[in-house]
């Protein structure tokens, strides 16, 4: 992960990547975590059905996993983050959907919910995720301010567009 954020202007930190992965791989070829990274690696490549494998690869390896087993919430959600990037919509919601099946009260994943309604236009749908997300923030606290800021600005979109096509979809920035 360094050598596609803190050392990626370094020479060879592509080629370094690589070849980590595919250690990686080597070692533990069934690690969900191991195809994000690839998925990353194949989107900082410019080659997204690269990508796009990589990350049905990391689903599927992370859905066939019991509960305890998988990945983290958190890294649950860079998958997801993926798939909407990937503009892998449905897979995105049925994946987040399952998501909050384990815990409705994680708000990366109302988050994300969201924004694949809100770049289908589905408002009513956006807006369900984000005042879910706002009830949990409302009851939980805010943790993470850069978080509830990104929630509160995405619901006002929302309800500012009600029902108005939006112009461009919304990214993960």
């Amino acid at each position: 992960e360094l050598h596609m954020t803190d050392l990626c202007d370094e020479e060879g930190a592509e080629a370094r990547c690589e070849e980590f992965l595919s250690k990686a791989e080597e070692y533990k070829p069934d690690s969900p975590e191991l195809w994000v990274q690839w998925a990353n690696l194949r989107l900082c490549q410019c080659r997204p059905d690269d990508a796009r494998k990589a990350t049905y690869r990391a689903v599927s390896l992370s859905n066939g996993l019991e509960e305890g087993e998988k990945p983290s919430l958190e890294a649950r959600c860079g998958m997801m983050k993926l798939l909407i990037e990937l503009e892998q919509l449905d897979e995105a919601e049925e994946f987040g959907s399952g998501l909050l099946e384990v815990d409705d009260q994680y708000l990366e994943t109302w988050y994300l919910l969201a924004l694949v309604h809100f770049n289908r236009n589905n408002y009513s749908a956006a807006h369900q995720c984000t005042s879910a997300a706002l009830k949990v923030l409302g009851s939980e606290g805010v943790e993470d301010e850069e978080q509830a800021t990104r929630i509160q600005e995405l619901h006002d979109e929302i309800e500012k567009n009600g029902g108005v096509t939006a112009t461009a979809p919304l990214s993960l920035s």
